[in-house]
């Protein structure tokens, strides 16, 4: 397409190219060749093992585990909250790989800490949960929260707990704090007490 501006309007010719008659670039084939090739290696490499069945979706309570443990030993955190963050996915038992990996997570996802009292943590997994009832209209939209080491009749209500989130729920991603708990953008800002550089995913299986 020619696209040409006089001051204010602009003007526009288009044209339709039949491509069957042009040969490929050979150069270009070629260096996508050997990038779908690097990427096909890299996919298939090993980065762990496992011998449980690992399921995102259904008895996902392995999958959650090790979501929780990741970022509670990332960040040193008193809790972790989060949910499940891929669509129905089954690996294991036996090796996994880099791209089971991205299966398993397939957001570029980072931990944020948080200050929370208990009682808006509480408040946080019962929005969550009232979400996920049949007739809500946002269902489709979010997973189910849990939190980690704890249960939700341990948490004391007024005190401060230090948080641990993904990046997506801890910026109040889907307004999923700021509904829950009433905490505004604004004082969540001031809520956050680090933003990790580390990528998630890269940390499930160390």
């Amino acid at each position: 397409a020619e696209i040409t501006f006089k001051g204010k309007k602009r003007n526009i010719k288009s044209s339709v190219i039949q491509l069957a008659n042009i040969a490929p670039d050979k150069r270009f084939i070629e260096n996508g060749k050997l990038h779908r090739e690097l990427a096909s290696q890299y996919s298939r490499e090993v980065r762990a093992v496992t011998d449980t069945v690992i399921k995102t979706a259904g008895d996902n309570s392995v999958y959650m585990e090790i979501l929780h443990k990741t970022l509670l030993k990332l960040t040193g955190s008193e809790l972790s909250v989060t949910a499940p963050v891929a669509r129905d996915f089954t690996v294991g038992p036996g090796e996994i790989t880099n791209g089971d990996i991205f299966n398993l997570y397939p957001f570029l996802n980072y931990p944020v800490v948080l200050k929370m009292s208990g009682k808006e943590i509480k408040n946080l997994l019962n929005y969550s949960q009232k979400i996920q009832e049949e007739d809500h209209p946002r269902k489709r939209f979010y997973n189910n929260l849990s939190m980690e080491p704890l249960s939700v009749n341990d948490l004391i209500k007024e005190r401060i707990y230090k948080v641990a989130m993904n990046s997506y729920h801890g910026m109040n991603g889907g307004n999923m704090i700021s509904d829950g708990t009433g905490i505004s953008e604004a004082e969540l800002e001031k809520r956050i007490i680090k933003v990790y550089d580390e990528n998630i995913r890269e940390h499930l299986f160390e």
